[in-house]
């Protein structure tokens, strides 16, 4: 399934739906506060244990949308799940797979066309 995947949360398979309401509920979530979600800039940057915690939180909630079923689970508990993830080598081969289905799903896909195409544009205009 596109831009799915599923996490072991404390013996409990979590599916993750990385989708456009999930991406919505991030971006918001990023604006208020990308100072804590992110670390550096451009190539050199990346998700802070927080950052990746709320984006795996969105995609549970967008998950949880297209199952109409109320979420259970809390942003604590994907931050738990993150800082635990990476203190062992599966629990990091985890966190990169969640990342690699997220930047290979369909959204995620149109949003960095997109933002190439505006790249491209910008550069032609000036």
């Amino acid at each position: 399934m596109n831009g799915y995947t599923t996490i072991d949360l404390n013996g409990t398979p979590v599916g993750l739906k990385f989708a456009y309401p999930a991406i919505k509920l991030f971006t918001e979530a990023c604006v208020k506060n990308t100072d804590i979600y992110f670390i550096g800039e451009g190539d050199a940057g990346g998700f802070t244990v927080e950052g990746l915690a709320k984006l795996i939180e969105c995609s549970y909630r967008n998950n949880c949308i297209l199952k109409e079923v109320e979420p259970a689970l809390k942003f604590e508990d994907f931050y738990n799940y993150v800082e635990q993830a990476q203190e062992t080598p599966e629990g990091l081969e985890e966190l990169k797979k969640v990342s690699e289905v997220y930047a290979a799903s369909t959204v995620m896909k149109k949003i960095v066309a997109g933002n190439k195409e505006l790249e491209k544009k910008r550069q032609t205009s000036q």
